[in-house]
């Protein structure tokens, strides 16, 4: 009886911290935005967004031009690079854009990020959005199993979530500092505390969550005005990710606006959509081994409907 109540009591208390968490997010959800933080009166302040030829880079790319900001889009193929350049001088005419062609997944010579800095010597840069990223999996399935991966997957996992974007933050960083107040967004992700079939790419955000930590202290103790922020990304309906647009599934372009109406009131963790967030926080809430029986579930009935939609598609 004694034990029944106890358990009880902490059922009570759990859901009780759970109802608090999700009372905070929905305030946080209807705040106003303060983008505009790292707008200039100026000039032109721009942001550059790696991985911006679709998905969630694009997205961002779409939402800053139309609040204002000059966009560097980052891709690897000038052909994409360029219909989505055109495609936003379509959609926004006066929008200033550039490019900046390297491919993430390939370990890059500093010389690229050394020329990357002189090409953007005469822009007032305020954001930078670390936001390319993938699986060893293929389009047409992002889970694999980790036996099944090549030294190759494996070293493109790494470099394109982790080593590119470290250093892309190493180069690009004293501009930042210079022109703030200025914002480094870091793309991170449900699966940093561990998610089978997506084992490096889930050790890579887990490394995001960290630095963008130990980056953000830092900046702090040396009074930079740079402000980090974590942002944690669930399910995207992407040209990499293919399930179909849901509730808990946003667009690139949802999840981007979305995003950055949540930005602005300095460094920290965000979770962009409202609708992800009631997710995170009760995985958040539940013990350990409740969240990997919980998630070891998920990731089981979400390959076989993800083979599903594909075979269907």
């Amino acid at each position: 009886m004694a034990l029944g109540k106890a358990l009880s009591c902490i059922g009570a208390v759990t859901v009780c911290c759970v109802l608090l968490k999700v009372s905070s997010i929905m305030l946080e959800y209807v705040r106003p935005s303060r983008l505009s933080k790292y707008l200039r009166e100026d000039t032109v302040a721009y942001a550059l967004i790696t991985g911006a030829t679709d998905g969630i880079g694009l997205g961002f790319a779409r939402e800053l031009c139309r609040q204002g900001f000059g966009v560097i889009l980052h891709g690897r193929n000038q052909q994409k690079l360029q219909r989505t350049q055109d495609a936003l001088k379509d959609e926004f005419p006066d929008a200033q854009i550039r490019t900046f062609i390297c491919d993430a997944a390939l370990p890059t010579p500093p010389e690229v990020f050394d020329e990357l800095v002189r090409d953007l010597v005469d822009v007032k840069l305020t954001i930078l959005i670390n936001n390319v990223g993938g699986s060893a999996g293929a389009a047409e399935n992002p889970f694999k199993s980790y036996e099944e991966c090549t030294s190759d997957q494996l070293d493109r996992v790494l470099n394109v979530n982790a080593r590119f974007m470290t250093q892309l933050t190493r180069a690009l960083l004293p501009q930042l500092r210079q022109n703030g107040p200025s914002m480094i967004l870091n793309i991170c992700s449900f699966s940093a505390p561990g998610i089978p079939f997506v084992t490096a790419y889930s050790a890579t955000k887990g490394y995001i969550k960290g630095f963008s930590a130990a980056l953000s202290m830092e900046l702090k103790m040396q009074k930079k005005n740079v402000d980090v922020v974590t942002l944690i990304v669930g399910e995207v309906h992407t040209a990499s990710y293919r399930m179909p647009p849901s509730f808990f599934v946003p667009t690139g372009r949802e999840f981007a606006r979305s995003a950055l109406k949540n930005v602005g009131y300095g460094s920290g963790t965000i979770t962009g959509y409202w609708p992800h967030a009631i997710q995170h926080a009760f995985v958040s809430a539940i013990p350990e081994w409740m969240r990997q029986r919980f998630v070891m579930q998920a990731v089981g009935a979400k390959m076989a409907a993800y083979t599903k939609h594909v075979k269907d598609s």
